[in-house]
Parts: C-alpha cells; structure tokens; sequence
C-alpha cells in the first residue's frame, strides 16, 4: 500500500488542480458557494507545488536546489516526497492536467512543459521507464539533494500501460496547446510501439509501487482518443473503441486514476459518439458516487473509496462529474447531482469540513 499512499503528492494535486479550475462561485448542494478567490488560491498553490517537486535544475524555491545530475535523463518531476521517477503516475498527471486545459482552459503550460521536455528523452521502442530503485529510494530519508548512490535506470519495449500512457499525455499537451507537432509525433511513435507489443512483460521494476493491475487496453483506449482528437483520423477513434471493450466495465466503483483511465475514455467516447452504451456506463459510474448510491459517506460529507489518498480519489471523481454535468448528453435531472457532487467535494477540500 505503500504506493498509494505517496499518491497523495503528485497526484492529489493534480485532481485537485483540474477540479479547482472547473468550479468557482457555483451553488453547491449545502453550504456556501466557493469564491472565485479560493479556487485561485488553491490552484495556484497546487501549481507551485509541481515547482518544488522538481527534480534535476531550475528551482527557485530557497529551500530547494539541483539534484540527481548523474541520472540518466535529467529533470522531469519527483514523484511525491520520495525521489523515484515512475512514468505511469508521472504521464497520468500530465494528461489528466491537460484534460482540464481541454475542458476549462486551465494554464498548465510550465508544468507540461517540464513533463514534455523529460517525456522527449525516454525514447520509443526500448522505453525508460523508470529512474530510481523505490526500494532503496524509501530507505533514504534525506533531501535529494544530498542524495548518493546509484539512480538506475530501467527501460522496456514490452510495457505498453506506460508507453501508451506516456502517448496519451503527449497527444493531451498537443490539442490542449500545450505542446506541439513534435510531441504529437512522439505520442503517435509511442502508440504504435505500444500497439505492436501488447505487452506488459517488461514493465517490472514499479511492481508493489505501480503495478499496472488494470493491464494495457485502458491505456491504449486513452492515448487513441487524444490521438483521435489532435488528429481527426477515425481510425483512432475506432481503436478506443476497440480497446475500452476490452475493459472490465462492471469494474465501476473507483475513479479514474493512474493505473485504470477506463472512466475517463467512456466519458470522452460518450461525447464524441453519443453511443447510449458509454452514456449508461458514464452515469452509472457516477451514480455510485452520489450519496446514497453505493459509496461510503464520512459524517463530514466526503465520499470516501479508500484509506490512502482518499481526497485524491474524490477530486478525481468531482472532475469527472462537473466534466459530465457540463456536457449536455445523458440525464437532464440528474445534472444538478453531479454538478454538486463535484462543488461539495471542493468545498470539503478547501475547508468546510468539520475539522
């Protein structure tokens, strides 16, 4: 468990971030509404936090300063208090980050920028997926800048989950205009490496930290989408039609977070086709989240999945429902309880709790 728990960093942040830029000022269910002043608040604090997680040079914080200049590849981000640089997690939250540019104009672009520049240099076919010994990595508890020791590097051209995770963040910078026709190449190049394999066999050195429980179809669903919409090629969208079929779609109480992107290819799908199945899968998956609807409720009013990182997994699921809530497919009457959802979740965060 010891993975989900650093989850909390990088992560948290990011859903907090995309879900702090979808609301501000609107009425939620009970309580007062969000200022436009806290929301600004707190994305602009989740936006300072990717600059102290840096990892390699261009710190500004006081505190802070180069580190781990023998890696492999330098730069890129920390992955939370801990000093690895995991790929999977790392190109969920450059894509779930661009998503909410996508949908709300969220200004992401020095934090893509930096997760760009580090993504470039992992090559294609023989993929770096991972700097850093996670095992070694938690027996050290100092800064990284006195860190010592070897940083190995591991690389694969059989994990597709992260080489098409990795496509899909690139392709995400490129239509959310966060990155450009070069990106876009790479996540194409990405894809395809990843489409030949079909393959996790070589992903191995994040098992007990990121194992790829979900496997590889979500994660190529994902990409094809984002493919799909930098492109307008059909081919693309007919691929994430193909592989989210092949997901487990009775697996619906849990959120869209770094090893299962399947709710969020079903949303995306539900928009750009208007298929009833994706529809029905999009609302019943939120449902669960509404109380009463399956979900654990706290006394405090937070829907509550699970012990590590649960606000994590709340603000990715309040971003999903505002995203759904906004859009007009699906049940009219049941708008208003996603859009709530979301803007309770929020309030939660930034303070109207019981504590």
């Amino acid at each position: 468990m010891r993975n989900v728990f650093k989850l909390a960093g990088v992560m948290c942040c990011a859903a907090l971030i995309v879900m702090a830029c979808s609301i501000s000022g609107t009425q939620p269910g009970s309580g007062s509404a969000l200022s436009r002043a806290v929301t600004t608040d707190a994305l602009n604090k989740g936006i300072q936090f990717y600059q102290y997680n840096y990892c390699g040079t261009g710190q500004t914080a006081s505190w802070r300063g180069d580190c781990h200049m023998q890696d492999e590849v330098v730069g890129g981000y920390h992955d939370a208090g801990d000093h690895v640089k995991f790929q999977l997690p790392a190109a969920f939250t450059a894509a779930l980050l661009c998503w909410a540019d996508y949908e709300y104009g969220l200004d992401v672009g020095s934090v893509i920028t930096r997760f760009n520049n580090y993504f470039m240099q992992l090559g294609t076919t023989n993929f770096l997926y991972q700097i850093g010994d996670p095992g070694a990595d938690h027996a050290y508890w100092g800064p990284p800048e006195l860190q010592t020791g070897t940083r190995p590097s591991y690389k694969t051209s059989q994990g597709s989950c992260v080489m098409a995770g990795t496509a899909a963040a690139l392709a995400a910078a490129y239509v959310s205009g966060n990155g450009s026709s070069t990106h876009l190449s790479r996540a194409v190049a990405l894809f395809n490496a990843a489409e030949a394999v079909k393959s996790d066999a070589g992903y191995t050195a994040a098992n007990g930290f990121y194992t790829s429980n979900s496997g590889f179809n979500d994660e190529l669903a994902w990409a094809a989408v984002w493919l799909y919409l930098a492109t307008d090629d059909v081919t693309y969208l007919n691929k994430a039609e193909t592989y989210i079929a092949l997901c487990n779609w009775d697996d619906y109480k849990w959120s869209h977070c770094w090893d299962d992107a399947k709710h969020a290819v079903i949303i995306m799908l539900a928009k750009l086709t208007g298929k009833s199945k994706y529809i029905t899968q999009v609302e019943r998956q939120l449902d669960w989240w509404l109380p009463g609807g399956g979900i654990t409720y706290t006394p405090g009013g937070l829907p509550w999945l699970d012990s590590w990182g649960s606000l994590r997994y709340a603000s990715a699921e309040a971003f999903l429902a505002k995203v759904w809530a906004d859009y007009p497919l699906g049940s009219s009457t049941k708008k208003t309880s996603y859009r709530n959802l979301a803007t309770n979740v929020m309030n939660y965060v930034t303070g109207a709790n019981p504590r």
